[in-house]
């Protein structure tokens, strides 16, 4: 019985060593959100910025998020949005989507899927471009849905987009 707790007690402090061993190590995409609207946000405005695996014929699924509010600060913003490499799938197709909210209502969003991580695509330096999605209404009632469901039109572009991209399948 002592032998194997020793044997036990040695292997637990060999993994200890290596690096990353017993967990799954984390990268990142990372890049900055932009918009060519003239206009400037207030400081409390809430950027967002996720990773969605959005594979042909299926809904984006997040698999990693970074929300962070300006602070004054305007455009373009650099983000970071570390994820699990144990979460992706090398098959799969990954994009980043992002959105600007003011006051909880989402003012900017994107209009197209910005591949990442698989298939060629890229992690670092990715420039999302986001667009006005319009003045929603200025009261509470009912903005979250509208916003919701501008966020699910986005998608389904992206979905849509990323299928014409990758051309028929054979």
């Amino acid at each position: 019985m002592t032998v194997v707790r020793a044997t036990l007690g040695l292997l637990a402090a060999l993994l200890l060593l290596i690096p990353g061993a017993g967990r799954a190590q984390g990268t990142a995409v990372t890049g900055t959100i932009n918009y060519t609207a003239r206009s400037a946000l207030p400081a409390t405005a809430q950027v967002t910025v996720q990773i969605a695996r959005a594979d042909p014929g299926t809904f984006p699924q997040v698999v990693a998020e970074q929300r962070f509010i300006t602070n004054g600060a305007q455009v373009p913003f650099r983000f970071t949005v570390p994820y699990d490499p144990a979460r992706i799938d090398p098959n799969g197709t990954y994009i980043i989507q992002g959105s600007i909210a003011v006051n909880g209502t989402i003012r900017f969003a994107t209009a197209q899927p910005f591949p990442v991580i698989t298939r060629g695509a890229p992690v670092t330096g990715v420039a999302v471009t986001v667009v006005q999605v319009g003045d929603l209404p200025a009261s509470s009632a009912g903005t979250g849905m509208l916003a919701l469901a501008g966020l699910l039109g986005a998608a389904f572009v992206g979905v849509r987009l990323l299928r014409r991209a990758a051309g028929p399948r054979g």
